[in-house]
Order: structure tokens, then sequence, then C-alpha cells
């Protein structure tokens, strides 16, 4: 027993400077990776998370006020709506937080990278109700520009959790559009382009009231877009049995968004029946898409 008492020294000495190396080490690290979300913030997210929100406000005040033939709507519409000259050019807007964020890259993570990268590739341009909802210039468009606020609006709420340097009153304020996004692209994923083209730019006043009913929604909504994600970037384990279920809670939480925001259709648009019959046809549509596609599979096999 002598002879192992240095040996036992010898290690405790060992392992106590072993713990306090990593201590030191992980501390230090946190102190940069704190620093570093600092310096994020003030440089980048904080300085245009507002016009994001803007940008989001003015591209739905727009859409309300312009007349969509590809959608039905009352004759008088656009005699009611001729104060176009007057409306701020969204195609600006969105391009210039693309020039501000791209000053700031360096203090952007990766999913914000991307997603600047996508957006300044497809998303410099979009009119509302100038085209059909189904072009590929116009979904692509809106998606890249959803996608970077969402995405956004995501990191700057974690990051100010992480520093706790975020008001109650702020998170609920921007908590309301990030909801807005997400749900958009929700409508994309489900390819529902004509909800979130024509309709839920119109319609973003009566989502984020919904939301305001039960806030709950949000963790529903980014589970969801979370769950789209990870199918569309690992398309090699494509699971038919994961993609349907996704397709079934994706069509549960939007009939619960759908049933909440029919409490508050007070001006009786009819937004949350439109919303209901257009995701009938789709999943009709969807449901003739598949069959045909089994019988020209049964009928070459044979």
């Amino acid at each position: 027993m002598d002879n192992l008492t240095p040996l036992l020294t010898i290690s405790g000495a060992f392992g106590a400077a072993f713990a306090g190396q990593y201590l030191g080490h992980k501390l230090t690290r946190n102190r940069d990776i704190e620093k570093q979300n600092k310096e994020s913030l003030q440089n980048l997210y904080s300085p245009l998370i507002f016009k994001i929100v803007d940008y989001i406000d003015i591209e739905c005040s727009n859409a309300i006020s312009t007349p969509n033939n590809f959608i039905d709507e009352p004759g008088m519409y656009a005699l009611d709506q001729l104060d176009i000259q007057s409306k701020e050019n969204t195609n600006d807007l969105f391009n210039n937080i693309l020039a501000d964020i791209s000053k700031k890259l360096t203090y952007a993570d990766q999913n914000l990278i991307m997603s600047f990268e996508i957006a300044k590739k497809c998303g410099k341009e979009f009119n509302y109700g100038q085209e059909k909802a189904t072009l590929m210039n116009n979904i692509n468009s809106v998606r890249s520009r959803i996608e970077l606020s969402s995405v956004f609006f995501s990191q700057y709420l974690k990051l100010n959790k992480q520093l706790k340097t975020l008001s109650k009153g702020i998170k609920d304020e921007l908590e309301e559009p990030y909801f807005y996004t997400l749900v958009v692209r929700i409508l994309l994923q489900m390819r529902l382009f004509s909800i979130a083209i024509n309709y839920s730019f119109r319609d973003k006043d009566l989502i984020v009231t919904a939301f305001g009913i039960d806030k709950s929604l949000l963790k529903k909504a980014e589970n969801l877009v979370k769950r789209h994600e990870y199918i569309l970037n690992d398309l090699d384990d494509y699971s038919s049995q994961v993609n349907e279920e996704l397709e079934v809670d994706s069509y549960d939480f939007l009939e619960e968004l759908i049933h909440k925001m029919e409490y508050m259709d007070h001006d009786g648009f009819g937004s949350p029946n439109i919303w209901r019959r257009l995701i009938e046809e789709e999943r009709l549509k969807e449901e003739k898409r598949s069959k045909d596609f089994l019988e020209n599979y049964v009928n070459i096999d044979s």
C-alpha cells in the first residue's frame, strides 16, 4: 500500500490538472462564443431585424390593395383600390436588405448564409398578382424571401435567448411575423401554392391574430418545417411512410390554424373557407396523380 501512495498522489495531481485545464478551456470557449454571439447580434441581426418586419408588413399591405386576376374576388375590387402609385416598392426594400446582409455576412451562421445565397439568386423580384402562383419563378422568389426572413427571425430570437437580452414585449412582437413565415413555408412545402402566394399575404393579420389565441402553434410550426427540411435534405433515406405521416400532421396543423382563423374573421372575407376549399382541391389532385401513376405503373409492368 505504501508503494501505491506516490502513484495515487501523482494520479490525483494529474487528474486535478486535467480537470482544471478542461474547465479553463470550456470557460474560455464559452466566453468566445458569447462574444461572437454579441458581435453577430450587434452588427448584423439587430440593425436589420425591423427592416425585415417592415418588408413583410409592406408586402402584405401592398397585396391587400393590389388586384389579383388569378383569384376570385369582387368585380369592383380594382375600382376600390386605385392607389397603386403610392405603394412602396417591395423589390427595392428586399434587395436593400440583401445588400445590407452581404456587407455583414461574416457575422451570419451557416443557415443564414445558405438562405442569403438562394435569395440573392431567386428572390430579387416578386410582384403580387402579376403572374400565376404556380409559375416556378414566382414560387422560388416567394420561397427564398420567406425562408430568408424566417431564418433571420429564428436566429435573432435564438441569440437573444442565449444572451438573455430580449424583453418579453419585443419577443412577442417578433414571434408574430416569425410564425407567419413558418406558416407560408409549410404551405409551400405542401405545394399549396395558391394559398401561399395569392392569399397568405392578404391574410397575414388573420394568421398572426389566430396565433395570438394559441401560442403553442409556434412550436408545432417550427417542428413541421424542420421535418420537411429533413426529408428534402436526406432524399437517400426517403421513406414513404415518414412522408405520409408528415403530410397528415401538416394538414392537421393547417386545419387547427384555419379553425382559429375562423374566430377572428370579423371582416367576412371568408378566407378560412377559401383555404379549406383549396386544400381539399389539392388533396383530390394529389390522389388522382397517385392513382394515375399506379395505373400507369401496372400497365407498364404488365
